[in-house]
């Protein structure tokens, strides 16, 4: 009698910066050992099996952009969106201008600053920002402003 050995079908391991699909990364992440963890991010991998790590969107991400406000009013923003961060702000230090974003029903719409040039975080209530101080330097105004805040949602 002959006996043909067939070959092992093995997965392949997850490596950091694997490009793949949903359902190959979920099929390598099945065959991982339970303590390790990684997390398919636009179709690329992280493996993370040396730090603890959030899982979920991060409420507020906050760029100071200069020469890349295009990429970061763009290709960023609309990963943030699609991944349901709530609030993206963009410091646009060239333009001397800031643009801050609220997902509302899917979709960014911009937070708009109140009589007083104060932009209120709706994610984080004590969360105020002097923009027109902001944007001209007058760094005491803004840390006023920010206490004022800070103090106002604490009441």
């Amino acid at each position: 009698m002959v006996t043909v050995s067939q070959p092992s079908l093995t997965t392949p391991p997850l490596e950091n910066g694997d490009h793949l699909s949903r359902s190959e990364f979920e099929q390598r992440y099945q065959a991982m050992a339970q303590h390790c963890k990684a997390e398919l991010i636009e179709g690329i991998t992280e493996d993370d099996h040396e730090y603890d790590y959030v899982e979920g969107a991060p409420e507020l991400v906050v760029e100071i952009a200069a020469s890349s406000a295009s990429y970061d009013l763009h290709s960023k923003k609309q990963v943030y969106c699609r991944n349901g961060v709530q609030e993206y702000l963009v410091w646009r230090v060239l333009d001397q201008a800031l643009d801050w974003f609220v997902l509302s029903n899917g979709d960014y719409v911009p937070l708009l600053a109140d009589a007083d040039s104060i932009l209120r975080s709706q994610i984080f209530p004590g969360l105020w920002l002097a923009e027109t101080d902001l944007l001209s330097g007058n760094l005491a105004r803004v840390v006023s402003v920010l206490q004022l805040g800070r103090s106002y949602n604490l009441v």
